[in-house]
């Protein structure tokens, strides 16, 4: 149920976003952002790494959004997902059995590596070209829209600079200044769907996983579901009286930069110590992880020692 409405979330943004554009945006303008894509500049002086490092840890997925993909893989019956069961959707969700363990297949068979290479190119094209490209396309999208629209030097903070666009554009036609900003509560609400499911699920796959007790629940997996997903909404109503949502935003953004460090790390001694060596990643996906590590660990470093004063990049 959840999928269906983000997918329905992600084709209305997609649509308008290049409506949008197309409609507002100079052609000299949309191959100038294209060109940044592939361009390095310089760190501007008195820049605020909370806000870069919320950018870098936050666009595309972010956050532990990199984590539970691989559960949406398993629960969608990917690799040995069909053997080891699944989470099953929070709304008219079947009742799936979830094993406490994975499982790996013998690669010493030819079969099981025939069918091993098949999911590679599944996992390919959902991850490397509708999510990976999908990501690049809609953040350029975004970033278009507020290049060519609000003036170089303009001083906007926080959730005006969508409420900027929407008047910009009620100028040429008012019914544009609801559709702008219910575009841009789309973006921000299908945002926080996902990260809450995907979340919740990460929850319950960690505590089923290292626990006994929710074995013995009656609803199982489902009960530790709707508990971890009851705290994660009660802690939000909490929060959000706590700072503004940018500051929020911002700082759980930084919070995913230290997750992607660990995580990186993690993943890199699972796949290296626990795996087949026949299915162990090559030596260019390590590499990649390593440059991921790193590349977020120097954001957090950044800002921690900003904010303790030990270190302050020039």
């Amino acid at each position: 149920m959840l999928e269906k409405v983000s997918t329905a979330i992600v084709l209305w943004i997609a649509i308008f976003l290049l409506i949008f554009n197309i409609a507002f945006v100079p052609a000299g303008t949309w191959w100038r952002v294209f060109l940044g894509l592939f361009e390095f500049g310089v760190i501007p002086k008195g820049a605020d790494w909370l806000l870069l490092g919320a950018f870098a840890a936050h666009s595309g997925a972010g956050r532990l959004g990199n984590v539970w993909t691989a559960s949406w893989m398993r629960d969608k019956g990917f690799g040995m997902g069909s053997i080891v069961g699944a989470i099953p959707s929070a709304i008219k969700g079947k009742e799936i059995a979830l094993s406490k363990i994975g499982s790996i297949f013998d690669p010493t068979k030819e079969h099981n590596m025939r069918a091993w290479k098949e999911w590679w190119k599944y996992l390919w094209v959902d991850q490397g070209i509708v999510w990976a490209i999908g990501c690049v396309l809609g953040m350029y999208l975004c970033v278009l829209i507020a290049v060519g629209i609000i003036p170089a030097g303009t001083k906007i903070t926080g959730l005006a600079a969508g409420a900027y666009q929407a008047e910009y554009m009620a100028k040429f036609w008012k019914p544009l200044w609801f559709l702008a900003l219910f575009t841009g509560f789309w973006i921000l609400w299908g945002t926080q769907l996902a990260v809450m499911d995907g979340y919740v699920r990460t929850v319950t796959d960690i505590i089923w996983s290292t626990t006994e007790k929710p074995h013995r629940w009656k609803y199982g997996q489902r009960t530790v579901y709707y508990l971890a997903l009851l705290i994660f909404v009660a802690w939000g109503c909490i929060a959000i009286n706590l700072a503004a949502p940018m500051m929020l935003l911002m700082i759980g953004a930084n919070m995913a930069g230290f997750i992607f460090v660990v995580g990186s790390i993690h993943l890199l001694v699972l796949n290296n110590k626990y795996l087949p060596k026949p299915l162990r990643p090559s030596l260019w996906r390590n590499i990649m992880l390593i440059i991921s590590a790193v590349f977020f660990a120097f954001f957090v470093i950044a800002l921690v020692g900003k904010q303790t004063g030990w270190w302050t990049i020039k």
